[in-house]
């Protein structure tokens, strides 16, 4: 009995041997302190969509850094490495704010002041790890546009265009008279062999360059060395601009390249003028379009050398799985906009290649960026950036064909004028190209509109096509003293004009156009022209122009401005108007000084307190009529907006003069 009891004890023992010790209850890992409340970041962490602004000075900025706060060394070792005045001597008067990107993008920081100063941004590397979601990532800038990490940046947007875009893929339907072929060189040589090429029927993807001709004229073709072209032309003879075009052309995987100084004869104006007809279909054919923005010649070249200085301004101790070592980098943002005031973007003729082109890869002094129908990118940003040409860009226009519905068509015309105003600002070598340069976009709008075209404006929109005014800074436009287009067509000045000067938003015809023809010179009906004219009906009165020289000196006109002050006067009334050229009084009779007002049409507010009339301000011409019996014919001078009455039904009535055409004769008038 006591051996029993003895054996059930020992197997109970070896029971609680073999069974594990109770588990004891642990307090959970208190979780490390806080960093301190930094009072100029507020250790705020970032996370939210939304941007949100800071704001402090270099002083508390710096004296944050050398705190516990783990952002602030950060944001000041960017201003100290790349803003030096700042960072030796900083003063509450620098004023700084930075904002987190929104959805990923760098941190931005601006230092304001006295002086001006860089904008900056804070960035990781594109696929490394990020330590604090205000540092997005970003794309390092290579030293040079021509390196091998600049090409494959370049291909790689251009697969993806042409692998996702529905809206880039049409492409040629009529191709160039002639294309430069590019091959492979000699054996053991690098440079590609290059002629001239005539394709026939077949399909081919090529390439366009557009470039600034300069004062140095660039190679070209002519007839005498035309044959010789085809044969072979030595690539190291090329100005760099046209290797660094062949170069880039090669890289894309393309065979075939557009030049046009090489790819039309030069001294032959009836292949210049046939070639000049088929801009549009030569550039919106192009696979892709390579401007040249910051050379202002052909001598100067695509590619350039950068530096984007940046700098690192935080690394980690330690690296990734991968053996990557998180880093975070400053470097002063790159201004999108500086893109507008490169050389090439002052042409006039850089400006339809633009427009029509379907894919373009601009070359810029900072970066390489990417333009297409559907997205616009950088060299410096893995994202899509707003680059995008808006409301001017044809694509937008419509995706149907002529006719289009009213809306659509008001939307066509005003889209033109926006182009107009836009062209007109740009710089031409030859003036006598002022309509030529543009025809390509005329071509397209035809397409889209189907309106007849007459030297710069379309038949079925000419009252609001006629209603343009000069725009100079400190002085008004002038008329070319060799003839190029009608006085009523803007393509008859030189210098800015602008379409937007109409005040009072419900405007109806009060004339009708009887007639309107041009004589163009050459094939292209959309390019030079010998003559034109207009005849309409409209009601029409006398007045005598009369101008201020005391006040012209200071004066500017808000609404059309320009400095040139001049009147227009008939019976007790007195009217400015809007002159296309400074008018001279001297010597003049008071015969000379009668001129004729058109009345277009007139307008009103929506509440019909205002009602005005615009009308063309014309002079005899002086040009000898065709034959004896021929009418009166008168040019342009100007453009009159002339407010009629102002009522205010809740108040008194204001009355600017009198009706100007109170006592109109309405008449058929040919204007030239």
């Amino acid at each position: 009995m006591v051996f029993r009891k003895f054996r059930s004890l020992r197997k109970s023992a070896a029971l609680e041997e073999a069974s594990p010790p109770p588990e004891t209850k642990k307090d959970p890992p208190k979780p490390p302190d806080p960093p301190p409340r930094c009072n100029v970041c507020r250790n705020h962490d970032w996370t939210r969509e939304e941007s949100i602004i800071y704001e402090t000075n270099a002083q508390a900025l710096e004296e944050s850094a050398r705190g516990k706060c783990q952002l602030c060394p950060v944001l000041w070792s960017g201003i100290t490495q790349l803003i030096p005045a700042v960072g030796e001597n900083p003063q509450p008067a620098h004023y700084i704010r930075f904002w987190p990107g929104k959805g990923g993008l760098p941190l931005r920081l601006r230092v304001g002041g006295p002086d001006e100063h860089p904008k900056l941004e804070y960035f990781t590397i594109e696929g490394a790890p990020s330590p604090r979601s205000a540092f997005g990532p970003a794309r390092q800038i290579s030293p040079h546009s021509g390196s091998e990490r600049c090409r494959f940046l370049m291909a790689e947007w251009l697969d993806d265009c042409v692998s996702n875009h529905q809206e880039c893929s049409k492409g040629a339907e009529v191709l160039p008279t002639r294309l430069l072929l590019i091959g492979e060189g000699a054996p053991g040589s690098p440079l590609p062999s290059v002629r001239l090429y005539e394709p026939s029927d077949e399909r081919v993807d090529y390439a366009t360059l557009s470039h600034c001709w300069g004062g140095r004229i660039p190679m070209m073709t002519t007839k005498d060395n035309l044959q010789d072209r085809k044969i072979g032309i030595r690539f190291e003879q090329l100005p760099k601009t046209f290797q660094d075009a062949i170069l880039t052309t090669r890289s894309l995987g393309l065979q075939c390249l557009w030049i046009d100084s090489l790819c039309i004869a030069q001294d032959d104006p009836r292949e210049w003028a046939q070639e000049i007809a088929k801009m549009k279909d030569i550039f919106s054919g192009s696979f892709v379009t390579l401007a040249s923005s910051w050379s202002g010649n052909s001598m100067q070249g695509c590619f350039s050398t950068r530096e984007a200085e940046e700098r690192v301004v935080w690394q980690s101790r330690y690296r990734t799985a991968d053996g990557i070592q998180p880093k975070i980098f400053a470097r002063r943002v790159i201004g999108h906009k500086v893109a507008r005031k490169q050389p090439l973007n002052s042409r006039a003729w850089a400006y339809q290649e633009h427009l029509l082109s379907r894919r373009i890869i601009h070359f810029l002094p900072e970066e390489v960026r990417w333009e297409c129908r559907k997205s616009s990118k950088c060299e410096c940003s893995v994202r899509e950036t707003d680059l995008s040409r808006g409301d001017v860009s044809h694509e937008n226009w419509s995706t149907g064909t002529a006719p289009l519905p009213s809306d659509a068509l008001r939307h066509c015309y005003s889209t033109w004028h926006s182009i107009v105003s836009e062209y007109s600002s740009r710089a031409l070598s030859d003036p006598a190209d002022k309509l030529p340069a543009i025809a390509g976009l005329a071509a397209l709008t035809k397409s889209v509109c189907g309106s007849r075209y007459v030297a710069g404006l379309w038949t079925e929109n000419l009252v609001n096509g006629l209603l343009w005014t000069c725009v100079n800074a400190g002085i008004v436009g002038s008329r070319s003293r060799t003839y190029r287009a009608p006085s009523w067509s803007w393509a008859s000045m030189d210098g800015t004009v602008q379409y937007n000067t109409w005040p009072l938003p419900r405007f109806e015809n009060t004339c009708r156009l009887l007639s309107g023809k041009c004589d163009a010179i050459g094939p292209d009906p959309f390019g030079r022209v010998s003559s034109g004219d207009l005849v309409i009906r409209g009601l029409t009165v006398q007045a005598v122009v009369d101008v201020d020289q005391s006040n012209n000196s200071n004066y500017e006109n808000s609404h059309t401005r320009n400095t040139f002050r001049a009147w227009l006067l008939r019976d007790d009334l007195r009217a400015e108007f809007a002159a296309d050229e400074s008018i001279s009084l001297t010597e003049q009779t008071d015969s000379s000084r009668m001129v004729l007002c058109l009345q277009l049409g007139h307008s009103t507010d929506y509440q019909d307190r205002y009602e005005s009339t615009v009308s063309l301000v014309l002079i005899p011409s002086r040009a000898p009529p065709s034959s004896p019996s021929q009418s009166p014919r008168y040019e342009r001078i100007g453009v009159l907006h002339h407010t009629v009455q102002a009522h205010d039904p809740g108040g008194p009535q204001f009355v600017y003069g009198q009706d100007w055409f109170h006592d109109a004769e309405e008449k058929a008038i040919t204007i030239i």
